[in-house]
């Protein structure tokens, strides 16, 4: 009963850290870039329900991943992903801004500077 008991307090402590977590300026920039051009609220949400999706199933894996490990993953990895974080930002924000600014042409064949 105990151990119930315990399993739906970490979970409702994780849902509402996950939470928290999603207003973070990182996830809010890169949802932000993500849903400007969407035209519908159908696809608005699908594409927020995937993204979100996909963070939490990349995140589990990492944490799985780094949880087995970290005894010798943790000292070497980890100093080095911070650095991935501002380099995926500038990155949203290039798409962002090529998209808004109509940098890239789509057809159906290929896809070219301006």
């Amino acid at each position: 009963m105990v151990e119930i008991a315990l399993t739906i307090g970490l979970l409702i402590l994780a849902i509402i850290l996950g939470i928290k977590h999603s207003f973070d300026a990182d996830h809010l920039v890169a949802v932000s870039g993500l849903l400007t051009n969407s035209q519908s609220t159908r696809k608005t949400a699908v594409l927020s329900v995937s993204w979100a999706l996909g963070h939490m199933i990349t995140a589990s894996i990492l944490t799985i991943i780094l949880f087995t490990f970290r005894e010798t993953v943790l000292k070497v990895l980890l100093t080095n992903l911070e650095l991935l974080v501002p380099i995926m930002l500038i990155i949203i924000a290039f798409f962002t801004l090529a998209w808004e600014f109509d940098w890239f042409h789509f057809n159906d064949i290929n896809i070219r500077m301006k």
